[in-house]
């Protein structure tokens, strides 16, 4: 598959940053190739299908390398199969607002100490929770806010 045509198509066909289509389709494909996988049987429309899934939100950045995988390896036979079997449906904004709450509940004492500096902990743990489901900047933003918030009520 010639990897520059489908950076085109992709740069050109989504709002996805080329500098994040450029990183799939060199260091994700040699990622899996080091996993014994073989990624010349993904070609220009599944790839482009994949960048298109994850910019119209159906699907998280982070989710890319398990999406690839599991067409590589048979676990799915299309792109849209692979989202629902591995449960990549992205979350709405209600959930993850509810989501950062409890995580932020479980590590109040966490909070109450650091301020500010518990955002990587918290960040952490959310993104244990919601990776594949929601993009890492999304879930960072929700998060400042929150421990803002609870910087401005102390």
């Amino acid at each position: 598959v010639k990897r520059t045509l489908i950076f085109e198509k992709a740069v050109s066909s989504t709002r996805l940053a080329p500098t994040f289509i450029a990183a799939t389709l060199t260091e994700t494909m040699r990622m899996l190739e080091r996993e014994g996988l073989d990624v010349t049987k993904l070609d220009e429309e599944t790839l482009t299908e994949v960048f298109l899934i994850i910019d119209s939100g159906r699907a998280a950045k982070e989710a890319l390398p398990d999406m690839l995988r599991a067409l590589l390896l048979g676990e799915a036979s299309n792109v849209q199969e692979a989202v629902e079997k591995l449960g990549l449906t992205t979350i709405s904004d209600e959930q993850l607002e509810r989501i950062v709450e409890e995580v932020m509940k479980e590590y109040k004492e966490v909070i109450e100490e650091r301020g500010p500096r518990a955002f990587g902990l918290l960040m952490g743990r959310v993104m244990d929770r919601v990776r594949g489901s929601v993009d890492g900047s999304k879930v960072s933003k929700v998060v400042r806010r929150k421990l803002d918030e609870i910087g401005k009520k102390t």
